[in-house]
């Protein structure tokens, strides 16, 4: 009987006839393993376990003393006459093994000696004690949420008892139930932030816990689910965001800084946190590019519970707002910024050479771009997108050609509402290099800047551009699922005078990600409401629920009327957004009633 431990440490023990064999294992070296005793190896972080017997006649190799029944061929299993169990021989085969195989078993432990010997007398080992609790993750799809609205928390758990009392959730009860891999629904109908921690107990090893932390907000609108405001769940980053079901791809980053970050912006007397790129690029002095790729950053968030599954319809909505910061050492940067929906799993910034087009195989978006053809002497910002039909684009549009030649303004806040139709239905190859469809999700964009009275239509009908047809199936496998939103700058090389390169920190801020509950939604998720107003004998203090600032500042403006049946309302103040939200007291007194109202735009 051969018999082969292994333990978490990956000490290895050998084993004949329930003898432990100690070697020396190789070469004449005597290996020891992580305790100090002496083994026929070292310890190797590796299940595969490579040998070879005493003898194989027909080979003509002998193995003889001293190097015992079991000759072990670490580092040297190319050796003529090796013999793999539990593993991959990686050289050729000379002869087979001169014995017959029978009773193989595995445990999931290492066997004690005690239990080895009790094999060999025909006895099954002992059940194993029971592991200790473990919670694998105990996370929430999204670490803010409207009020009123509902979160789902999910949960993996191994080593906890299945009957009541395995798995306990603080605030919420025993939802062992459920399972040891499940989700449960959670409403939270108040404006505060709740600590959810989880128990997992099995009465015999200690008990395992983990918290997770979800934020109600107040003052959105009932027909929206709040994605991400940044504010509640991230502290200010440097490396790109991650966690909270945000993901940074590090992997094509050449380096630290080239990110979308976390930044605090401090317009208008109020902080607010919103995303932004960063870059680690800047030109020499003498104003000629240093002579390294300016790297791209794509970032993406999970929307989880509120994917968009084959034939609904939703809108999405976020803020943007753009700044030029001018020359850096003579040269303006470029940029190239991409923003939508996708089930792609993207391991690396897009190349997207200033046009929307070459993005290619990633869903339906909107490109912000400033190009200057890779003179980088500055320009006007266009919004672009491209309209996908089956292999080609067979239409585009930008704002500069069809709204405003002068471009999108910056230091200006725009709304957008991207309204999606997930039409995409069957995005599953059929071997042979064709998919069962190659219907794409139809999209419309409208916008709405700061001090507009209404948002206007950009474009409509436009279908994204995700291939289903010719992708790479060893590193994409197209799915009918929109379950991502992902921010993107293209990864243009300087060097090489690529348009669209960028080289300037934070010229762009994108905050306040919504998803329509059903349908698409003309309204903006949180706009204002009067939270309370007070009178005192100084005179009414008015709160109300506000949008944060980007780079430019909002501002409402306060109207007051003594009387309803007066003709017209006075302003009586343009007030400056506080942040989440804003307060204006009015101390005119004078008068024994007033009535007010907040406008905005």
């Amino acid at each position: 009987m051969f018999t082969l431990t292994r333990d978490t440490n990956g000490s290895y023990s050998v084993y004949v006839d329930g003898t432990l064999d100690t070697g020396p294992s190789q070469d004449g070296i005597q290996y020891q393993d992580v305790y100090g005793n002496p083994s026929v190896l070292g310890p190797l972080p590796t299940t595969n376990a490579y040998y070879t017997t005493n003898i194989y006649p027909s080979a003509g190799v002998s193995n003889p003393p001293p190097n015992g029944y079991v000759r072990w061929v670490f580092p040297g299993m190319f050796k003529s006459g090796s013999t793999a169990f539990g593993g991959f021989k990686r050289g050729s085969v000379s002869a087979g093994v001169p014995c017959q195989i029978d009773d193989i078993a595995v445990w999931n432990r290492a066997l004690s000696p005690a239990e080895i010997t009790a094999v060999l007398s025909g006895f099954a080992p002992p059940p194993p004690p029971p592991p200790f609790p473990m919670i694998q993750y105990f996370k929430a799809d999204f670490a803010e949420i409207a009020s009123g609205d509902q979160v789902t928390l999910r949960w993996s758990v191994i080593g906890a008892r299945t009957n009541a009392g395995g798995i306990v959730i603080s605030g919420i009860g025993d939802v062992t139930a459920l399972g040891p891999v499940a989700s449960t629904n959670i409403t939270l109908s108040d404006s505060a932030s709740h600590t959810f921690t989880m128990t997992a107990h099995n009465g015999i090893n200690p008990d395992e816990t983990a918290s997770v932390v979800v934020r109600a907000f107040a003052g959105v609108s009932s027909e929206w689910h709040l994605i991400q405001r940044f504010d509640a769940s991230f502290t200010n980053t440097t490396q790109g965001i991650g966690g909270n079901g945000w993901l940074s791809v590090t992997g094509s980053y050449l380096y630290a800084l080239d990110r979308w970050n976390v930044i605090t912006l401090y317009t208008g007397g109020a902080s607010n946190k919103a995303l932004a790129p960063a870059t680690g690029y800047t030109p020499n002095p003498t104003g000629v590019p240093t002579p390294f790729l300016s790297t791209g950053a794509i970032s993406w968030g999970a929307l989880n519970a509120l994917t968009l599954e084959p034939s609904q319809s939703r809108t999405l909505f976020f803020r943007f707002s753009l700044k030029d910061p001018g020359p850096v050492n003579g040269l303006n940067s470029d940029i190239d910024c991409s923003i939508g929906l996708t089930d792609f799993n993207p391991i690396g910034p897009l190349k997207s050479v200033g046009a929307p087009g070459s993005t290619g195989n990633i869903g339906p978006f909107i490109a912000l771009v400033r190009s200057s053809g890779g003179l980088y002497n500055g320009g006007a910002f266009d919004l672009k997108a491209l309209d996908y039909g089956g292999s080609s684009v067979t239409n585009t549009y930008s704002y500069i050609a069809s709204a405003n030649s002068n471009g999108l303004q910056t230091n200006v806040n725009y709304c957008v509402w991207m309204d999606v139709q997930n039409n995409n239905t069957q995005a599953h190859d059929n071997g042979n290099g064709t998919s069962n469809t190659i219907n794409e999700p139809i999209y419309s964009v409208w916008l709405q800047k700061q001090g507009e009275a209404k948002r206007a239509l950009l474009f409509s009908g436009f279908h994204g551009n995700r291939d289903y047809v010719g992708f790479n199936p060893g590193i994409d496998e197209p799915a009918p699922y929109l379950d991502k939103m992902f921010v993107n700058i293209g990864d243009e090389d300087v060097t090489a005078a690529e348009p669209g390169a960028y080289f300037a920190t934070n010229m762009v801020v994108i905050d306040d990600l919504y998803l329509s509950k059903s349908g698409f939604s003309p309204i903006i998720p949180k706009l204002f409401d009067i939270r309370s107003c007070v009178r005192d004998s100084s005179g009414a203090t008015l709160v109300w629920d506000s949008l944060a600032s980007l780079y430019q500042t909002n501002t409402y403006t306060v109207q007051r009327k003594l009387e309803l049946s007066e003709p017209a309302w006075t302003t009586v103040a343009s007030v400056a957004s506080g942040g989440d939200t804003t307060s204006y007291a009015d101390t005119s007194g004078g008068s024994s009633a007033a009535f007010y109202r907040i406008t905005w735009p």
